[in-house]
């Protein structure tokens, strides 16, 4: 038996009725995005795709190693010790946005080439509307980060367990 999941006060929208707001939250759920105001203007941050996130990890290698040691402690790092990290690789940093804002590949559209055009764009912007992109992106993209951190994290203890547990006392 299916279990229903969703705001179960609500009827299911009938056949073919399109509420834009019901598809609009749906939508995000299926491909999350995040949506907000810089530099006057609508942006919508969406979540890598799988291959997207595949293509784009060797350019995020030097931000990743330098992030991992804030995830190997006890306690989580604060948002402002990994945005530190993330701003230490100003152009890394930019090229993941870029993406994160560029419409996704195989939409018909010469993607390195939106991707440019918005790190240009994203060149322009002041400090306040900077804070805000990276928000933004953090809130589409952090567990894009985060999985591949923690996974190394939990990998380094299970092998120094291991380590440990086959060392002469």
């Amino acid at each position: 038996m299916a279990t229903r999941i969703g705001n179960q006060d609500q009827p299911p929208s009938e056949p073919g009725s399109l509420d834009s707001e019901a598809v609009a939250g749906e939508l995000d759920i299926l491909a999350a995005q995040q949506q907000g105001q810089v530099d006057g203007k609508t942006v919508i941050v969406r979540e890598y795709g799988f291959f997207e996130g595949a293509r784009i990890l060797p350019a995020a290698a030097p931000l990743l190693a330098d992030l991992q040691p804030l995830f190997e402690g006890r306690d989580p790092p604060s948002m402002l010790e990994v945005t530190d990290v993330l701003l230490s690789h100003p152009d890394v940093f930019r090229h993941l946005l870029a993406c994160a804002i560029a419409p996704p590949p195989g939409e018909g559209t010469d993607t390195a080439a939106e991707v440019r055009a918005q790190e240009a764009w994203l060149e322009t912007l002041n400090e306040t509307d900077g804070e805000q992109m990276l928000l933004l992106w953090w809130q589409a993209n952090g567990n894009f980060l985060l999985r591949r951190l923690l996974r190394n994290a939990v990998g380094k203890r299970v092998n120094q367990s291991a380590t440990d547990a086959s060392s002469p006392t």
